[in-house]
């Protein structure tokens, strides 16, 4: 289910790119259908990432949109064979839950991600050290099982170093950059983390200050992973 949300997402992205050029270039859907030799629905259906493309087509596509600019051109067919490639998280195999698949698809492909965390730094921020003392204190997991997934969670971070890498907010109360896990130095090191990736173009990080904090960071127990992906190109 993963795998097919991370290849639809990757048909959306090249769909709507599609339906920019061809309304840049004032062709109506029916034109379209004509030079494929196919009804509208189908366009229709490309255009909403709910059919596939197939090369051949594309190149049709593009040549009646008169999209001659060759950088432009790579872009839309590396967006169309990018649709049809595994995942990155294939490897890990169906260890993972099919929701847990379906947030990674959407953290592969959406322009804004907004998230906040009451009790730990978020898991696309966590050192492997941080991250590895969250998961062995929350559940029993075997040494295999937690080299998996903290390895899974350093992957996920990859989102940042992509080269259309989405904006990322993060809001956390001041209560969680005071509470150590894994002792000083260990904490030491995750804010450091925190302070470098905040340096990133796009990757903002905010701190609710105690005093103006109007909930408590103990208690309830939050899952150190999530993300609230908000907004696809």
């Amino acid at each position: 289910m993963g795998q097919q949300a991370h290849r639809t997402a990757r048909r959306r992205r090249l769909g709507s790119a599609l339906r920019g050029v061809r309304e840049a270039a004032r062709v109506t859907v029916a034109e379209a259908a004509g030079a494929l030799h196919c009804d509208n629905t189908k366009i229709s259906r490309i255009e909403t990432g709910g059919h596939r493309v197939t090369r051949l087509e594309l190149d049709r596509l593009l040549d009646l949109y008169a999209v001659s600019e060759e950088k432009t051109r790579e872009w839309l067919i590396a967006l169309a064979a990018e649709g049809r490639k595994r995942s990155w998280w294939h490897q890990y195999g169906e260890p993972l839950p099919a929701r847990f698949k379906e947030t990674l698809a959407l953290e592969s492909d959406v322009a804004a991600i907004h998230t906040f965390q009451a009790q730990v730094i978020p898991g696309l921020l966590q050192t492997r050290e941080y991250a590895a003392t969250v998961m062995s204190g929350s559940d029993p997991l075997s040494p295999q099982e937690l080299d998996f997934y903290v390895g899974l969670r350093m992957e996920r971070q990859g989102i940042f170093r992509r080269e259309n890498a989405p904006e990322y907010l993060c809001i956390l109360p001041e209560g969680v950059l005071r509470h150590s896990i894994g002792g000083p130095a260990l904490m030491a090191k995750q804010l450091w983390q925190l302070v470098e990736v905040s340096r990133a173009a796009k990757v903002t990080v905010q701190v609710v200050p105690s005093s103006q904090s109007a909930f408590t960071c103990t208690g309830a127990r939050a899952d150190p992973s999530s993300s609230t992906p908000i907004r696809s190109p």
